[in-house]
């Protein structure tokens, strides 16, 4: 990795958003199931202090905007050619106006396809039949083919966002998510208005909804059910 970093500086590629994913104290918020939950006998009496949204399954991602620069994308996970957060920025289709952005930040989230066309529409790109929605927006993801991003125009990819870590110089690391979500309020518009191809899943509190009846809902929608966060 010391040997990377060395070799885009001097090429002068290596970024602030890279080098604030590699010196950052960012850990990422993971879910426990249920079971292994230390309140998981009392998992509907939080409605005060809790909220609960929409599980994503697809692709972890921090979207970065520092000063100077466009967006990046990157994944939590390290790539096996420079041992560098894995950049996904030039393997998304995602029309971002950056003049737009007033303000820098990382934001954190779940890209995913959002429907999955039939199997010869697949092996029309290249892609394999009878694959996953998961294992689809992996294979985009991981590929450097043309088709894959003639492909996006067709079936983009959009990141299902739920937090922010980095805003306008500070760590919001040590926030509490009640504080968190008003800074992503502000940068999750902004992107909108952007051309940002981005949503946020949806969540008890704007249905109106109890926590237990929302993951009741959740599951009658066949979605994969819940995820639960302490304020």
């Amino acid at each position: 990795q010391e040997y990377y970093v060395g070799i885009y500086k001097e090429k002068g590629i290596y970024t602030k958003a890279l080098d604030w994913m590699l010196n950052s104290d960012f850990q990422p918020m993971l879910a426990n199931q249920l079971s292994n939950c230390k309140w998981k006998d009392d998992i509907y009496n939080h409605d005060e202090d809790a909220i609960a949204e929409t599980k994503i399954d697809g692709n972890r991602s921090l979207w970065c905007k520092f000063e100077g620069e466009d967006i990046q994308m990157f994944s939590r996970n390290l790539s096996v050619s420079d041992f560098l957060p894995m950049n996904y920025t030039k393997k998304i289709v995602n029309n971002i106006d950056s003049s737009k952005l007033t303000h820098t930040f990382v934001i954190d989230g779940e890209i995913v396809i959002t429907r999955v066309p039939a199997d010869d529409i697949l092996m029309g790109f290249g892609l394999q039949p009878g694959t996953t929605q998961l294992n689809l927006t992996s294979a985009l993801l991981e590929s450097d083919k043309k088709e894959t991003l003639d492909f996006q125009t067709h079936y983009p990819l959009k990141l299902m966002v739920f937090d922010i870590v980095y805003f306008d110089g500070e760590s919001l690391i040590d926030k509490p998510l009640s504080e968190r979500v008003k800074y992503l309020d502000i940068v999750y518009k902004e992107m909108l208005e952007a051309g940002a191809n981005i949503e946020r899943p949806h969540n008890n509190r704007e249905m109106g909804l109890s926590i237990e009846d929302f993951h009741k809902k959740m599951l009658m929608n066949n979605e994969e059910g819940s995820i639960v966060k302490l304020l």
